[in-house]
């Protein structure tokens, strides 16, 4: 299945830019697509967000860019949940229920959404919001990588899969499509040095394969997230979130 032909598309990520990053090819490719921004961008670390003055106004500017980065290319039906950048697992059922509101009214064919891969624990949690509007919508999901880590080197490994690529699909992009993308990129002023460690021109997506998120998205590193979280900490996170029913909020089947 091409998934991106005439599929209304849910895309559920966790910051401004990865929209563009994993799927501004795609995006180009695709006339019905919702994304929904789990998180505002600012993350609670002052040498991060400093030179923008407050967390809130980097925020607004995180917003911003992804507000024009989307119009260049006509899209202009997303929602920002603005949930605080990297604490993500602390606010499951709530992130939940509101993804699932935007399920029930817009109705989609299928999500995309990041893999699990243990790069990011927003990307990570996303993964799992995506599982579990699965189960209960029962709407196929997608995914895409960003990065995660290599156990054998410890170094950062971008825009493919840890395992299982049998199943992976390569959008090959015409001049046109990477000159937007590029223009995308650029709208994202304040995340260039970030930006600039990706390959603009790569766009790889998969059948979301079946993880097991009580465990660490890669067990064999230390567990430890690249942004410091330990990894236990979302598998506790997960299994509340399930244990205690929160993933129960009622989903229209379409």
């Amino acid at each position: 299945m091409v998934f991106w032909n005439g599929q209304r598309v849910l895309l559920i990520v966790a910051h401004p830019d990865d929209e563009s990053i994993g799927a501004g090819i795609l995006l180009q490719r695709s006339t019905d697509v919702q994304v929904v921004f789990c998180s505002s961008g600012a993350p609670n670390r002052f040498s991060i967000w400093r030179r923008f003055g407050t967390p809130w106004h980097y925020a607004r500017i995180r917003e911003c860019e992804a507000r024009t980065a989307l119009k260049m290319i006509h899209h202009e039906t997303f929602t920002f949940l603005r949930f605080q950048d990297g604490k993500l697992y602390r606010f499951l059922p709530e992130i939940y229920r509101r993804v699932a509101n935007v399920l029930n009214s817009w109705k989609p064919d299928l999500i995309l959404t990041h893999a699990f891969e243990g790069g990011h624990e927003d990307h990570d949690v996303c993964s799992f919001l995506g599982h579990c509007l699965a189960r209960h919508s029962g709407l196929p999901v997608w995914e895409m990588p960003l990065y995660h880590l290599d156990p054998a080197t410890g170094a950062l490994v971008y825009q493919t899969f840890p395992n299982e690529l049998a199943q992976a699909k390569f959008l090959t992009p015409t001049s046109r499509e990477l000159e937007m993308k590029q223009k995308m990129f650029d709208a994202y002023r304040s995340q260039h040095a970030v930006l600039n460690r990706f390959d603009v021109s790569r766009e790889v997506f998969r059948p979301q394969i079946q993880y097991d998120y009580f465990r660490p998205a890669i067990p064999v590193m230390p567990r430890i997230a690249v942004s410091g979280l330990p990894a236990e900490r979302l598998v506790i996170a997960f299994q509340s979130f399930l244990l205690e029913g929160a993933g129960g909020h009622k989903i229209q089947r379409l």
